[in-house]
């Protein structure tokens, strides 16, 4: 597998990870459930953002505007 590949995987297998070790209320409350959910959402997926630009800017630094 190639380099960008592994990362791929690796990035997926760190979100099912966090999915899988949220712990899931009881009883939620509806729509303040959705909300948090989606305020979680919305920071994995910051997260992950990040990752990919920092990633190709290393990228870019060391292999040049290839990317």
């Amino acid at each position: 597998m190639d380099r960008k590949g592994l990362l791929m995987l690796f990035f997926l297998l760190l979100i099912t990870a966090e999915f899988v070790n949220m712990k899931h209320p009881k009883h939620h409350k509806g729509r303040r459930f959705l909300e948090n959910s989606e305020e979680e959402l919305e920071e994995m997926r910051r997260d992950i953002s990040e990752a990919k630009a920092k990633l190709l800017n290393q990228s870019r630094k060391t292999h040049g505007n290839i990317v």
